[in-house]
């Protein structure tokens, strides 16, 4: 039995508002049939709770089937413990939350943005330098390398720049955020420099935003 998990960024409709949902892929790897595949044993840290989904009655050799876990991480960096079960047994799994996971696009205003990043300074920032980016990059591609691991919102520095008669925005791209477990503000400005890419992380827990900053370093990775 093989299960791979995929986070949907999608709101829960049967666990608390900070839940995050998961998509459960179980492929049977064997040349017989599995029965009640599930979950057992689960290791839940404080605050934290899991939703488990009504186990899969029947796996046929080589088949596959998906569903939803819903589970509360209450915020924490700790793996969540479970045992995965059918009728051959159980094997033992774990799942850890990235930090980028942890959060939900919160859209604001360019002059929101600056009114929390200027408060949200020292231990709160988070900074790195990364080299040159392609020639032609576009900021709509720099956005989305960073969705792909961060769930943020991309502000629209080009209409707030217009409306405020500023003109272009300068070649940044801002996005903006909210922690699932305790709404507080995450902020990541992309600034473009002479001969590279500055990357600024601004968040209210000062232990999540380094984690963030090399999450958002990965996501910018040259390959």
């Amino acid at each position: 039995l093989a299960a791979t998990f995929q986070f949907t960024r999608q709101p829960s409709m049967l666990a608390s508002t900070s839940a995050c949902v998961l998509r459960l892929k179980f492929t049977n790897r064997s040349n017989d049939s599995l029965a009640n595949v599930g979950l057992a044993k689960v290791q839940l840290g404080q605050s934290q709770s899991l939703t488990p989904f009504v186990p899969i009655s029947h796996l046929g050799a080589g088949g596959s089937a998906e569903t939803n876990l819903h589970i509360d991480f209450a915020g924490s960096r700790q793996p969540l413990r479970f045992h995965l079960t059918s009728d051959r047994g159980a094997f033992p799994a774990e799942i850890r939350a990235p930090q980028g996971e942890l959060l939900r696009p919160s859209p604001l205003s360019r002059a929101e943005f600056a009114a929390i990043r200027g408060r949200l300074g020292g231990m709160h920032e988070s900074t790195a330098r990364l080299p040159a980016r392609p020639d032609g990059e576009t900021s709509a591609a720099l956005a989305r390398a960073v969705l792909r691991c961060l769930n943020m919102a991309v502000l629209d520095t080009d209409a707030d720049a217009a409306a405020a008669g500023g003109g272009e925005a300068g070649g940044e791209v801002l996005f903006s955020a909210a922690t699932l477990h305790s709404e507080q503000p995450v902020l990541l400005s992309l600034l473009p420099e002479p001969g590279g890419l500055k990357v600024l992380v601004h968040a209210d827990d000062a232990m999540a935003g380094p984690l963030l900053l090399d999450e958002a370093k990965e996501a910018l990775k040259l390959r």
